[in-house]
């Protein structure tokens, strides 16, 4: 009999909060405010800051002990009016922690009030307790939230909704320059592509650093969507929480979800996708297909049977493992601390007829990972850094991939979608076990002398 686990022992994720803020900041003049203790977004800012190497502000509304029993609701409002002054945001998110959401404070009611008092801000409430799922559902929450809350009918947009999920600042570029080319007008929320990789300009040196990063998606876009002829996202495990539930029951606009575009076939069946609404793919998008097929020829006799796990936000794991399916190797096992994982992974595995089943760990934690793969033989873990720990245990290497990245440069710049990011990803993979094979071969130092 498997022995219980009653807590949570080296997680694999963070709290739904995190995600939160980390999709408000895709959101253009916003500002996240955590209703929750200060060393929650203190935390969160660690978090963020470590990953993407940028300024990042989270406001909090510095609950305490007295708090804890009287209510939350005076911080939150002084809060409220400290962001106002300090950043003049256009919307604030108004996120719950573990604590206000344990304390029952009605976050809906009290955001309802301070809007009163703040006509020309938006308040957005969104629930999102850390004791609940993982940080992959705060970020979809935070996203349907700010959706609901904003989306009109205007008469004013026939563009296509784009949710493009959890995605890194250089995908979102590579994804808006795409759409650009392809001729089609889209609305991407949100839009992380210069607001957390921001470029290092003459006025960066000569002026002071703003309080809230320009770019983002603004909140007149936001406002378009739900008058917009259609809605793409990129995400297979949001399920209920996916702002594209939203728009269609309010607006009747139908949603098309897809995986994300890594590997081979998912980025072709994502460029059919764009064919379908009446976009073009350029040649420039179209050539690398050609590259990456000759790159996964002349890697597949060093990664074919090759056993790897791979932890994580539930659509990246499930992409990752559909593309090293691809390469001929082995995801033994697929972990993730979100319930979604098995959603994501029925979806593709039915897509694209998957010839092996790997074993699916949801609510997981590095404990649980460790005991369900201990005595198998593996050779390669895929995820983020908090993993780098069981794979120096287990003597095997660790492919850095999703969120958080914090032990190595670049992160934020870190490619994943398309068949150039695929081709890249085909050439690290290899060269990991190709430099691991050179270590076994190496001679010492007096042999060569």
């Amino acid at each position: 009999m498997s022995p219980k686990n009653y807590v949570t022992v080296n997680t694999c994720s963070a709290c739904q909060p995190l995600g939160a803020a980390l999709a408000l900041k895709g959101i253009a003049q916003a500002m996240p405010l955590i209703h929750g203790s200060q060393g929650c977004s203190t935390y969160m800012r660690l978090y963020l800051v470590r990953h993407f190497r940028e300024p990042i502000d989270i406001a909090s509304s510095a609950l305490n002990e007295k708090d804890a029993i009287y209510g939350g609701e005076a911080n939150l409002q002084a809060a409220v009016k400290n962001v106002i002054n300090r950043y003049n945001p256009a919307i604030i998110g108004l996120i719950t922690g573990c604590l206000a959401e344990t304390i029952g404070d009605d976050i809906d009611r009290i955001s309802a009030e301070c809007a009163k008092s703040y006509p020309d801000i938006t308040l957005v409430p969104i629930r999102a307790p850390g004791f609940a799922d993982d940080w992959s559902a705060g970020f979809h929450t935070a996203v349907k939230q700010v959706v609901c809350h904003l989306a009109r009918r205007t008469k004013g947009s026939r563009a296509i909704n784009f949710l493009p999920g959890i995605i890194s600042p250089a995908d979102t570029r590579w994804l808006k320059l795409l759409l650009v080319d392809s001729g089609i007008s889209a609305i991407i929320l949100p839009d992380n592509s210069l607001t957390l990789d921001a470029p290092l300009t003459v006025d960066c040196l000569e002026k002071p650093l703003s309080a809230i990063p320009p770019g983002g998606t603004k909140c007149s876009d936001i406002v378009k969507m739900g008058d917009s002829r259609g809605t793409i996202e990129l995400s297979l495990a949001a399920g209920e929480q996916s702002a594209g539930v939203c728009l269609k029951e309010d607006f009747s606009i139908e949603r098309r979800h897809l995986g994300l575009p890594i590997g081979l076939r998912a980025t072709d069946n994502f460029f059919g996708a764009i064919k379908e609404l009446g976009g073009r793919i350029t040649e420039r998008y179209i050539e690398p297909r050609g590259r990456l097929l000759d790159a996964m020829a002349d890697a597949h006799r060093r990664l074919f049977g090759l056993k790897a796990v791979i932890y994580g936000e539930p659509d990246l794991t499930a992409a990752m493992a559909n593309f090293i399916l691809e390469l001929g190797m082995e995801p033994v096992l697929l972990a993730s601390a979100s319930t979604k994982l098995s959603q994501a992974i029925e979806i593709l595995a039915a897509t694209y007829n998957w010839p092996y089943q790997p074993e699916i760990l949801e609510a997981a934690d590095f404990k649980k990972i460790a005991q369900k793969i201990a005595g198998r033989h593996l050779d390669l873990l895929i995820g983020d850094s908090n993993g780098r720990h069981l794979a120096n245990a287990l003597d095997i290497p660790l492919l850095r991939v999703g969120f958080p990245v914090y032990d190595r440069y670049g992160a934020g710049r870190i490619r994943t979608l398309g068949y150039e990011a695929a081709i890249r990803l085909v050439d690290q993979i290899a060269n990991i076990f190709q430099e691991s094979r050179e270590d076994k071969d190496r001679l010492k130092i007096e042999d060569v002398i």
